[in-house]
Parts: structure tokens; C-alpha cells; sequence
């Protein structure tokens, strides 16, 4: 992502999450970001929020801005928002997450790249070496 490595899956695949969340060891109540390639992707977030929200959100996007969005009729799944009525939610310009967004056609979850506790990994041996060979993949360009 824009300043660290991050692991990411569809947010509508619970079995997906929940791998995320025991490889990083990460209490499935903290919730994590969803991650967008345009505000297309999360329109159906921003339709019924403030005015003044939508509009500071947008003045950020795109870009390293993660924004809070309220959800309270549970848009995005538990298992993503974790124990809140926000879910995160971050347009991004970095071009990896962007063309995996496009191709996906949705957004999708992010979370850095570590275990609860250490620091995210900010090059591909730190991921490595936390994660050895127990992700689907590992690939893109640098953070940043």
C-alpha cells in the first residue's frame, strides 16, 4: 500500500478474512480497511452519509487517506468492520492496489503486513520472514 506492505482479500469471503486475521494473529474485533481503486467502488458507502462527510472524503481521494464511514445498516460484513457501526475505508492511488481493485471490480480488504505486535514489513524478505511460505501470493512493487 502507500506506506507498507499489506495483505488483502475479498471482503466478502469470510474464509479469506479469518485466514488474514490468524496469520497476523489479529483479534477479529479491531475490524480492518477496505481499500478502493475509485469512489465508484464505494459508493454504495457514501450514498447515505453527510454531506460534509462525503465531501471531506472525496477532497483526500486518491490518496494515503483513510477515512471512517458509517455502516449501520451493515453494508460491509462483521468480519471486516469488527466490533464497530465504521467500517475504514481508503481510496488508493498506488498503482498495485489500484489494478488489483480494477480487476477484482470491487474493493477489497488491507491490512500491513506483520504480525500483531511487529512492526509492518516494509520490504518483501521482512515479509518473508514473517509469513515464509503460508501466503497466496506475494507480488507487486514496494510500498510508497
Amino acid at each position: 500500500t502507500e506506506g507498507v506492505w499489506g495483505l488483502g482479500c475479498d471482503p466478502w469471503d469470510r474464509p479469506a478474512v479469518e485466514r488474514i486475521l490468524t496469520l497476523k494473529q489479529r483479534p477479529a474485533g479491531k475490524g480492518m480497511i477496505l481499500v478502493a481503486s475509485s469512489v465508484d467502488q464505494v459508493a454504495f458507502l457514501l450514498e447515505r452519509i453527510p454531506a460534509s462527510l462525503r465531501d471531506q472524503a472525496l477532497r483526500h481521494w486518491p490518496g494515503p487517506v483513510t477515512c471512517l464511514i458509517p455502516d449501520p445498516d451493515g453494508q460491509v460484513p462483521e468480519w471486516v468492520r469488527g466490533k464497530h457501526n465504521t467500517i475504514a475505508v481508503r481510496v488508493s492511488d498506488h498503482p498495485v492496489v489500484r489494478s488489483l481493485c480494477e480487476a477484482a471490480g470491487y474493493p477489497l480488504v488491507s491490512t500491513s503486513c506483520n504480525p500483531a505486535g511487529r512492526p509492518p514489513a516494509r520490504t518483501s524478505w521482512q515479509v518473508r520472514r514473517y509469513f515464509n511460505d503460508r501466503l497466496g501470493w506475494l507480488g507487486g512493487a514496494p510500498p510508497g
